[in-house]
């Protein structure tokens, strides 16, 4: 059979290849030991039916030795290529293995930094500055006794270890020189000399990503201060222009850095709302996912936005989140679990339609829909992603399963650890094969739900009294410290709108420099969001299921169809503060009537007319 590989497609070019330094790595080894593979390209954004069956985490790079088996992970899955496929060999010296491991992770923190001195910078140089050390070391050790051809981290001959850094110094090049106008400083002769080499070899020409590609890729992900504008396009009003705000610590530069900017403002992107796409799931139900890649705000703002569905019996089995979150359930009802970070029992609450739950960092939960239900339980999942591994989507870490953490250990350690016999702890780590979802077997029984395990840790916002009450209008409940305190951990707040048929929710924004991610829950309506210089930024429809986000500062405001609207969103501060700009509480009705009529530029029987009007009304207008 043939050896196959599966790796990342550019974005907006799905038959390209991508910019992903973990896919580049295996066709690095791939192409270095002369292995004859197919190449398959996955659109992340638009993963294919038949990847997923394959893979149904839907991460990649994945491969097919030729034996039918699919394997992910890079680090699997260049060992598995170093055994099958011995000559030549790229085997690192043990001691070797971790040079320049740190690197690629102060990249991001410094490519992340609005703070010049947060210290990322200092981190970065200090880590290629030991690359250096070794590099320097090394050759001159093996010049005193041969001629060395390349300068590499085991000497003449490239290695594992080569492969796996030279993609990601090749990222951290292109993207710190376009982004920052920063380069590996001169001094650091032997870096210059080793990526040199690298980036020669014919085998890195043939897999590396094309620069704007790289570009494209790290932009929504990791730049602060990265917008969509819409373009006016008649004919497509939803294209967009991405724009790219510098940060301060290159104001000085901006003449050098605009002509590489240009090609890349003119890309036109979607900003049309989202549903979720299937990430992987089975018998007992299904996990969806929304993508940076498709939603390129999520990045920005370094939000994660997912969804559980659970079959009747089915369960999510235990894991925790590199992410704070904030659940809510959307339909059904059932029983989740939640173990607190050092907690010595855990909490098991009964949760339905309604429910909103605060998950700090550190927590462990499962999920479970009852065998007799008659609906499938649905659980949004809305968080800050900022310290996770991925800004922009959550990175869940499965307890259990065939990609639990512990099938990652050997034996020995899992034996120790649990105090078992070697044997023992196999059999226990492999007894579940399922992955992240199962459906549990008929008569299997879970705890039942502890009704004082409730207590500050779910809040209904269909039964809470109500923030915010208009007749005709619509109704509101925030979710805040006061009524969730784990909401103060968790470093958000929440709230559940609902308004009324052809009703509208005031044109208003964060004053407190909040992203609002929201997801319509049921109904549909319009849109419109507007941002600086007066520039409609969103106009489109919603339905239920779709989620959207609004920028920072930027105003929105939305009107029911006939069957009004509900939504759930999330502001990133755990005590959001509005402000409207129609209404009796709007800042119009605080400014003194001198100023209205000079700034608009209108006659004082105007301003009496514009003043005289929603006097009683606030933040919902009910339809004349």
């Amino acid at each position: 059979m043939t050896v196959e590989v599966c790796v990342k497609a550019a974005v907006g070019h799905p038959d390209t290849l991508g910019d992903c330094p973990f896919s580049q790595r295996v066709l690095l080894t791939l192409e270095e030991k002369k292995v004859t593979y197919e190449m398959k390209l996955i659109d992340v954004s638009n993963k294919p039916g038949w990847f997923l069956e394959i893979n149904p985490e839907g991460k990649v790079p994945v491969f097919n030795s030729g034996d039918g088996k699919w394997i992910a992970d890079s680090d699997v899955i260049t060992q598995v290529i170093e055994e099958k496929y011995p000559t030549p060999s790229l085997v690192t010296p043990p001691e070797y293995a971790s040079v320049g491991s740190k690197i690629f992770s102060t990249f991001i923190a410094f490519l992340k930094s609005k703070d010049a001195t947060d210290g990322t910078e200092k981190a970065l140089v200090d880590e290629l500055q030991a690359l250096d050390e070794h590099l320097k070391a090394h050759v001159s050790q093996l010049t005193l006794f041969f001629e060395v051809d390349g300068p590499y981290i085991n000497g003449e001959n490239v290695s594992a270890a080569d492969l796996s850094l030279g993609p990601k110094l090749f990222h951290l090049q292109v993207a710190l020189d376009h982004f920052k106008g920063w380069k590996i400083p001169e001094t650091l002769t032997s870096v210059h000399a080793y990526t040199e080499a690298l980036f020669s070899r014919e085998s890195f020409v043939k897999t590396k990503p094309a620069r704007e590609h790289l570009i494209a890729g790290w932009a929504p992900k990791y730049l602060p201060g990265c917008y969509k504008y819409t373009a006016p396009e008649p004919s497509s009003p939803h294209h967009t222009l991405l724009l790219l705000a510098l940060p301060s610590r290159t104001f000085d530069r901006s003449l050098v850095l605009l002509q590489p900017f240009v090609p890349f403002l003119a890309m036109a992107v979607d900003l049309t709302p989202r549903q979720p796409t299937k990430a992987y799931g089975g018998e007992g139900g299904a996990y969806f996912e929304w993508s940076p890649a498709e939603l390129p705000m999520l990045g920005v703002a370094s939000i994660g936005a997912a969804k559980l569905s659970l079959a009747a019996g089915g369960m999510s089995l235990p894991s925790y989140s590199d992410s704070a979150k904030v659940a809510y359930v959307l339909q059904g009802k059932g029983t989740v679990g939640i173990v607190l970070p050092e907690a010595t029992k855990e909490k098991v609450v009964a949760i339905k339609e309604g429910d909103a739950l605060a998950l700090p960092f550190g927590v462990t939960t499962w999920w479970h829909n009852t065998p007799e239900s008659a609906t499938e339980l649905v659980v949004l999942f809305l968080g800050d992603t900022s310290k996770g591994h991925r800004p922009g989507q959550f990175t869940n870490f499965q307890l259990t399963g065939s990609s639990g953490i512990f099938t990652g250990f050997s034996t020995e350690f899992v034996g120790r650890a649990w105090d078992l016999k070697e044997d023992d702890a196999a059999k226990l780590v492999s007894s579940q094969p399922a992955s992240g979802i199962v459906k549990l077997a008929a008569g299997r029984k879970l705890p039942e739900p502890v009704p004082e395990d409730r207590k500050d840790m779910a809040l209904n916002c269909l039964e809470a009294k109500l923030d915010v009450d208009i007749p005709n209008g619509g109704r509101v409940v925030v979710l805040n410290t006061v009524n969730l305190p784990l909401v103060k951990e968790v470093g958000l707040g929440a709230d559940l709108v609902r308004i009324d048929a052809h009703s509208m929710c005031s044109p208003g924004f964060s004053c407190d420099s909040a992203y609002q991610v929201t997801y319509i829950v049921r109904g549909s309506g319009r849109v419109q969001v507007v941002g600086p210089d007066g520039k409609r930024v969103l106009e489109t429809r919603i339905e239920g299921g779709s989620l959207f986000i609004v920028p920072r500062f930027h105003v929105v405001s939305k009107i029911a169809d006939a069957s009004g609207m509900e939504w759930f969103s999330i502001i990133t501060t755990p005590n959001p503060i509005f402000s409207h700009l129609a209404g009796k509480t709007s800042v119009w009705k605080a400014i003194s009537p001198e100023v209205l009529e000079a700034s608009f530029n209108t006659t004082p029987e105007m301003e009496k007319l514009f003043r005289s009007k929603r006097l009683d009304s606030e933040i919902f207008f009910a339809p004349n």
